[in-house]
């Protein structure tokens, strides 16, 4: 029996092993598996943010939502598996599968509460952050700046088309000095234009080319209008160009009437600081009005992109709570196995212990050392078993060669042992004599066994006579202590039946008053 229990022992510890090593694998490529879903959606969430080294472009971002969601799959999978393990563990009843759940309920529990918790109050904040960017009050602030930004291009655009149109009247005037008097015309043009305050002021014909010009900074780059603005200018309107993304200049551009295909372009430079602060708020204006429309779409795109790294987080979180009860759960659940196996009666059966030194692996190792012991008392136990059954074969040996019948009595007065005379002598067996009270069976032996319990330093003699059915015997008694070194010792009591010897000795002396009788009458 005990070689059979080592071998199961040897086949458990084995199989641990090799269920251990499986485990091993699993946590490794489950650890691999989170790291690279973290990663993931933490690089995901700084390209959708406009944070990352890449810009976001559809392919972009489509391929980084298919591999997280391929990732957060594998991350199901797993969890997905150690649940299905752990659910099979349950309906099986193994050791710890209760404790087991609880454990992992308790940090699905932890892990989950707090991520709900933080998006929802993300949501909140969100709605109530977007609230304040949309209220009435900001967007009459957009509105105002952008009214005030118009209102600042349409003066300046109103004192340039007066000039403009100023300047064409005197061109117009002037014509017979164009035709004529050139020098003159030059001079008087450029005082117009100084007197307007432009910044330089051209005569074009229809392709653009500079037929007059009057410059007053030279060093200055002037714009010269777009072709389109040429064609417009021929419907004879004032056409006023405003100031490019580059340029602070604004110009303006009317059709003379007094000339054949001659247009007057004037060109007045604004303040860059002005102009730079007035296309910021028009952007600005824009952009707002972009994000007040996109909204909603903004707002999902941003919860759906939180949502998406707290499910990561989550799941990660759902994971190792697993991982850390399936290292917490397995030693205790080995260490309830081992207890069943020793309950069962296998002492051979030890715990792995491994490179544990924390509680669990103290326990393991106690246990271990628990079993040895217990082993080293099983075999002090047996040996002395066997020593007291081969003494009581010799007692027992010793006894049924010993014709006067022996019983020990316990402390209590009890029948604890008997040999063959004993039994032949008390007309029972021994198991029914085993048990019952020694001065029941031979009543004439209790003043000698009371006096032996009173004081067992000797031994005590006495006979009586015993009547057994249709029988009286002469018994002679003698009742001694077992010497026993326990305080609740046991009697040796000797029954002899000296019956046969009382009647011997009676017919002996019978028989010698009879011979003494006629020797007595001869002597008379």
């Amino acid at each position: 029996m005990v070689s059979l229990s080592a071998g199961q022992s040897v086949g458990g510890g084995r199989a641990a092993r090799a269920g251990s090593g499986e485990g091993a694998g699993r946590r490794l490529v489950g650890l691999v598996v989170i790291v690279a879903t973290l990663l993931s959606s933490t690089g995901s969430f700084l390209l959708l943010t406009g944070m990352g080294p890449i810009d976001p472009t559809t392919d972009v971002v489509r391929t980084a939502l298919v591999l997280n969601g391929l990732l957060i799959a594998a991350v199901i999978a797993l969890i997905g598996i150690e649940g299905h393990k752990l659910w099979r563990g349950w309906k099986e009843g193994r050791a710890a599968a209760r404790l087991h759940l609880r454990i992992v309920a308790l940090f699905s529990l932890i892990a989950a509460l707090p991520a709900v918790l933080v998006s929802i109050a993300f949501s909140v904040t969100l709605d109530q952050g977007f609230d304040r960017w949309f209220e009435t009050r900001t967007r009459q602030i957009v509105d105002n700046v952008l009214t005030v930004a118009s209102a600042y291009m349409d003066e300046h655009s109103r004192v340039l088309r007066g000039d403009l149109v100023g300047i064409a009247t005197a061109a117009d005037a002037a014509k017979a000095l164009y035709d004529y008097e050139p020098t003159r015309f030059e001079a008087g043009f450029e005082a117009q234009a100084s007197l307007r305050g432009v910044q330089a002021a051209y005569l074009l014909d229809p392709s653009g080319k500079v037929i007059l010009r009057s410059e007053f900074a030279p060093g200055a780059r002037v714009f010269m209008p777009p072709p389109a603005a040429l064609k417009e200018a021929e419907k004879g309107g004032p056409v006023l160009i405003s100031p490019g993304q580059t340029t602070s200049q604004v110009g303006g551009l009317l059709k003379l009437k007094a000339y054949t295909d001659t247009y007057l372009y004037v060109v007045r430079d604004l303040n860059p600081e002005v102009l730079d602060n007035l296309r910021l708020a028009r952007e600005s204006a824009f952009e707002y009005k972009q994000l007040e429309s996109n909204r909603s779409a903004v707002q999902t795109a941003f919860v759906l992109v939180f949502m998406g790294l707290t499910l990561t987080l989550l799941l990660c979180a759902i994971w190792l709570g697993l991982a850390f009860a399936n290292g917490l759960v397995s030693p205790i659940r080995r260490l309830i196995g081992a207890a069943d196996e020793v309950a069962g009666g296998n002492l051979l059966v030890e715990v792995p212990v491994g490179g544990r030194s924390d509680d669990l692996g103290s326990l393991a190792a106690t246990f271990n050392k628990m079993t040895g012991q217990l082993r080293s008392q099983r075999e002090d136990l047996l040996s002395l078993t066997d020593q007291a059954d081969r003494r009581r074969r010799f007692t027992e040996a010793v006894l049924s060669g010993v014709t006067a019948a022996v019983v020990g009595v316990t402390s209590e007065g009890r029948i604890s042992i008997t040999n063959r005379s004993a039994v032949d002598l008390l007309g029972h067996e021994e198991g029914d004599l085993i048990g019952r009270r020694l001065v029941d069976e031979v009543p004439g032996v209790e003043p000698l066994l009371a006096a032996a319990m009173r004081d067992d330093s000797r031994i005590y003699q006495g006979s009586f006579t015993l009547v057994r059915p249709g029988v009286e015997r002469v018994i002679s008694a003698r009742v001694a202590s077992d010497r026993s070194p326990d305080t609740a010792h046991g009697y040796v009591v000797t029954l002899d039946d000296v019956s046969d010897l009382i009647s011997a000795q009676r017919t002996s002396a019978w028989a010698t008053s009879r011979a003494a009788s006629p020797t007595r009458s001869r002597i008379r």
